[in-house]
């Protein structure tokens, strides 16, 4: 296997393929495609016939920062018309977005070291810092 960025970013193994980037000074923009692994993506789930590609929608994704840089995912996503019965859908990106939501959310054992405490309350062992009351008087 050819190392590129999308297995560098590990994009393949969310079942996307990267076909552009953008750099700038403060964030990085990977612009994706879903590849096709559904043999049977084409086919109308109502009807049974073939779909044709009709246009395609983009979609924002977080990930995981490249270097110091904040990085977005733009994805491509295939939205296809049946040709029989006119049915409209979306290519499947559930892989996707779950196997990256698994890795950063659950598979990860540092996903908490980053966490800020809760400031204790006053009177366990804190003392709060004195706030001036406004007066009561009214101003006339």
């Amino acid at each position: 296997m050819r190392p590129d960025l999308g297995s560098f970013c590990r994009l393949d193994e969310l079942g996307l393929q990267v076909v552009g980037q953008r750099l700038e000074p403060g964030r990085a923009v990977l612009a994706c495609r879903v590849v096709e692994t559904d043999e049977f993506a084409r086919w109308c789930r109502r009807c049974g016939c073939e779909a044709a590609p009709r246009d395609s929608v983009t979609r924002r994704l977080a990930h995981e920062p490249l270097g110091w840089r904040p990085t977005t995912l733009l994805i491509t996503i295939r939205r296809y018309r049946c040709t029989g019965c006119g049915h409209v859908w979306r290519q499947d990106t559930n892989d996707a977005v779950l196997a990256e939501g698994r890795r950063v959310l659950i598979e990860d054992p540092h996903r908490f070291d980053a966490a800020v405490a809760a400031p204790e309350t006053p009177g366990r062992g804190t003392t709060a810092t004195s706030v001036p009351r406004r007066s009561s008087a009214r101003v006339r």
